[in-house]
């Protein structure tokens, strides 16, 4: 566990009740991560696509002298624990299946990093991805833009995705769009002048979509399957880092 002196390099803190920001070392940039968001074919409620809304009893704590903090949904069997690390902020969501039913193997959660909003613009601009060209998700040929809002499932659960499609189509596709498959669970963005970058990433993801009203990334946690009682701990990280998108990429490939 990073001790103090770790912490003040690369800090998490409790922020908007329902986040936490992330902040680069040094005075750089920070993020904010709302957790969780959305769930996705039956993960937690039953239903292709289940908002979490905020009405749902959460507890937030933060440990400034051990780096650490922890988000988590009792009701629903949802943790995420977060612990600064040198470079990254390493993340471990653990969640339960407290219903009486199976999960399907693409059950999956959202969270939500975002460059922070009160009402009005952006607190993290240089991060905000307004133009909508720094935002890059990992392709079969390297960093690809994502461009609008569409959705890249990870190629390895693409067929899976087609044959549960309704026949009148998922409840998401008027908002987020199928775009061209992802190849790795990793979201990036870098700001427009090439000096920081941010991006996340899961140990098994389930898709990448980004620019919703609070100028979003979104990279899908796949959690299932999940039969009922058993638990499931994914590996994820958010990055800051000085450089490019291509920096968070080598980063994440290191490690990942």
């Amino acid at each position: 566990m990073p001790g103090a002196e770790n912490f003040e390099r690369y800090g998490i803190e409790e922020n908007w009740g329902t986040g936490i920001v992330v902040r680069a070392p040094g005075g750089g940039p920070e993020m904010y991560l709302r957790f969780y968001e959305w769930n996705l074919f039956g993960a937690v409620r039953a239903g292709l696509e289940t908002q979490a809304d905020r009405n749902q009893s959460f507890t937030t704590t933060c440990d400034r002298e051990a780096g650490t903090a922890t988000v988590e949904y009792p009701d629903d069997g949802v943790t995420l624990d977060l612990t600064a690390g040198d470079g990254a902020v390493e993340m471990a969501l653990s969640v339960t299946n407290r219903t009486e039913r199976d999960w399907s193997p693409l059950a999956a959660i959202v969270p939500c990093l975002n460059p922070g909003r009160d009402g009005g613009p952006p607190k993290t601009e240089t991060l905000a991805g307004l133009e909508q060209s720094r935002t890059c998700y990992v392709g079969a040929d390297g960093l690809e833009p994502l461009a609008d809002r569409e959705v890249h499932w990870l190629a390895e659960y693409g067929d899976a995705i087609d044959e549960r499609r309704p026949a009148d189509g998922y409840p998401w596709e008027h908002k987020w769009p199928r775009g061209e498959d992802a190849v790795e669970p990793l979201l990036v963005r870098e700001s427009p002048d090439g000096e920081w970058a941010t991006g996340v990433a899961w140990a098994d993801g389930l898709g990448a979509q980004a620019h919703n009203p609070w100028n979003c990334m979104h990279l899908s946690a796949r959690v299932g399957p999940l039969s009922p009682g058993e638990t499931r701990t994914v590996r994820g990280a958010i990055y800051l880092l000085a450089g490019g998108a291509e920096t968070v990429l080598e980063r994440y490939r290191r490690e990942f």
